[in-house]
């Protein structure tokens, strides 16, 4: 909802276990693939996210559906949008990190050069039951979700954002479950490349 011409769409899409090739959807490109093994179902415990963009045009449905044709698995998908972002190479810098038995995951470090950048993170888990984020990933909390399911381990999955521009120099950020710990989790950290008054 509210998504204007030009704002910058930032989208998730995370499954229990490895999927080996995941078809790119036309009109978001990829940003970055995570896999927390070589190898994996979907009751490995293991998980596969990749992370889009787009750039929005003058009118934009209010979801988006894609297929995948591979095995059944948990999968989520999540997406937030910001305005006053480059419309051509909207991602200054970018990183993940992975981490397995544990309840909280990092982002790994990006390094920002623009001092109107914001910074933009998601953290993604499976897990053995649905739980939700601490809410701590960042200063703003745009989404947090969970599956249900009882064959297959649960996909946790959140947005959080700066909020407003953040400085110069190294970023990382960490998120934590509430009330569980994962068999597997990757946490994945962006700044946003502002045009001249910078994202919002």
């Amino acid at each position: 909802a509210n998504v204007l011409a030009n704002d910058i769409i930032i989208a998730r899409v995370s499954f229990s276990g490895i999927v080996a090739s995941v078809t790119t959807p036309t009109g978001w490109p990829l940003i970055r693939k995570m896999t927390t093994a070589a190898s994996g179902d979907e009751h490995s415990g293991e998980m596969t996210s990749c992370v889009y963009w787009r750039k929005a045009g003058a009118s934009e449905p209010n979801s988006w559906t894609a297929a995948h044709g591979d095995a059944p698995r948990p999968k989520m998908a999540q997406a937030v949008a910001y305005r006053n972002v480059d419309g051509t190479s909207p991602i200054l810098a970018e990183n993940s990190a992975q981490d397995h038995n544990d309840d909280g995951i990092g982002t790994g470090n990006v390094t920002n050069t623009n001092s109107k950048a914001w910074r933009v993170c998601s953290y993604g888990a499976a897990t053995s039951f649905s739980d939700s984020w601490s809410g701590g990933g960042d200063v703003s909390e745009r989404t947090d979700d969970s599956t249900s399911l009882s064959s297959s381990p649960d996909i946790v999955m959140s947005f959080s954002d700066s909020n407003g521009a953040v400085s110069t120099g190294t970023h990382a950020r960490t998120n934590y479950l509430r009330d569980s710990s994962f068999f597997s989790a990757n946490g994945w950290i962006g700044l946003l490349r502002p045009v001249t008054t910078g994202p919002s």
